[in-house]
C-alpha cells in the first residue's frame, strides 16, 4: 500500500497575520499580535497546491476562508449535541 500528503486548501496564500486578525475579528478579541524575531527554521511562506486533491479526491474548494472558519467558531461555540 501506498500513502500520500495530499494538501485540502485553496491554494491562496495567506499571512499569519492575516489569519490572527481573521481570527480576532470573527471571536471579538481584542488582542494585538505581538511580533518577535525571525527564528532558525521558520517558513517565510507557503502555499499549499489543492491539485493532488482534486485529480484524486476530485476536492476543490468551495468555501472562503472566513466563510469556514466563521462556521467552524460558531460549532465550537454551539452547547455540546447542538447541530
Amino acid at each position: 500500500d501506498r500513502f500520500e500528503a495530499i494538501n485540502v486548501c485553496s491554494g491562496r496564500v495567506v499571512s499569519v497575520l492575516d489569519l490572527a486578525l481573521l481570527v480576532a475579528r470573527l471571536t471579538d478579541l481584542r488582542a494585538a499580535p505581538a511580533f518577535g524575531p525571525a527564528r532558525p527554521g521558520d517558513i517565510r511562506a507557503s502555499c499549499g497546491d489543492p491539485e493532488r486533491a482534486r485529480a484524486l479526491l476530485g476536492f476543490s474548494a468551495r468555501v472562503s476562508l472566513d466563510e469556514g472558519l466563521a462556521t467552524l467558531i460558531a460549532h465550537m461555540a454551539a452547547p455540546a449535541g447542538a447541530s
